[in-house]
């Protein structure tokens, strides 16, 4: 869950930033707001053994239903909005996973 005034602030940014120590697969990063349609994702890519410090852009987030399929909008994405973050691995693979959170600012 995000604090509101976290949401408020990050709604001042181009997008949040988000420090991983990840396996080399591509994650996907979801964040909700109060909309019960769905929420927006974006990729976090990150390396093999190697620490990944990346802003995701909020013109990257596109929205997606509950199950994560692609729906359409009748607005864009409003940070001040986000309630929660959510990262899944969706990439089909079936292999050990390792995502090391430092920090979601």
């Amino acid at each position: 869950l995000i604090d509101p005034g976290v949401a408020a602030s990050w709604a001042q940014r181009p997008g949040p930033r988000f420090v991983v120590q990840g396996d080399g697969r591509t994650w996907t990063v979801e964040v909700r707001t109060g909309d019960p349609s769905g929420g927006w994702v974006a990729t976090l890519p990150t390396s093999v053994d190697a620490v990944t410090d990346v802003v995701l852009p909020w013109t990257s987030f596109e929205p997606v239903t509950r199950f994560l399929d692609r729906r359409d909008a009748d607005e864009p994405l409003n940070p001040g909005d986000i309630a929660g973050v959510a990262l899944y691995l969706v990439d089909g693979i079936e292999a050990p996973f390792r995502l090391g959170i430092r920090s979601i600012s």
